[in-house]
């Protein structure tokens, strides 16, 4: 069975729906024949990053901070598919989602290679999971959503996730017109992870 794993980025408080987008996503994934775990962050140990690349030079794909973050970037490489669920905030991630990334660069490597004529670090193993990462705007807004989709795209080509898509929602969404907006965004990326397996 294939997994899923889904980082709840809200940052609590009645601000954001993210909790219920987060539940939501999972059933889906659930109903599509995907296990799914949702990790919701503000509740999970998780210090900030020092900076320290101890994980690159000292203990290689392992932080000398002993938290939850050990945890669950063993479980990132390990899922078919990784899922952000996040306020959009200027076009960007939450504080929270903003916390876990810089957290996970134990999964690459120091050094560096070329990617379409920029310099990226190199993967660290065989495999990384796709990406199907969710933003929640509180009112309709192109612009947001554009540069959201976007920044998508460029943690994808630094998490080396081949596969990736953004789904821009907007708070409020009728849940039928969610729910089929999910479902072909898991569909999706679901189709492509098939793809690919097909001629590995």
């Amino acid at each position: 069975m294939k997994r899923a794993l889904i980082f709840n980025g809200s940052l609590g408080g009645g601000h954001d729906g993210c909790d219920a987008l987060s539940a939501r996503l999972a059933a889906r994934f659930e109903a599509l024949g995907v296990s799914a775990e949702v990790l919701c962050l503000r509740e999970l140990e998780l210090a900030h990053c020092v900076g320290c690349f101890e994980c690159w030079v000292e203990s290689p794909g392992q932080c000398k901070t002993h938290d939850q973050s050990q945890d669950i970037a063993r479980a990132w490489i390990n899922a078919d598919v990784t899922s952000i669920v996040t306020p959009v905030t200027f076009g960007g991630f939450s504080s929270e989602i903003k916390k876990i990334l810089d957290r996970l660069i134990c999964l690459v490597e120091p050094f560096f290679t070329k990617v379409e004529g920029e310099v990226h670090h190199q993967p660290r193993y065989d495999h990384y999971p796709a990406k199907l990462d969710v933003g929640e705007l509180a009112s309709p807004d192109p612009e947001a959503a554009a540069v959201f989709s976007k920044l998508v795209g460029r943690v994808a080509l630094n998490t080396h996730a081949h596969i990736h898509l953004p789904l821009v929602v907007a708070a409020g969404e009728a849940p039928a017109r969610l729910e089929v907006a999910l479902d072909g965004a898991i569909a999706e990326v679901l189709a492509r992870v098939a793809r690919e397996e097909a001629v590995a």
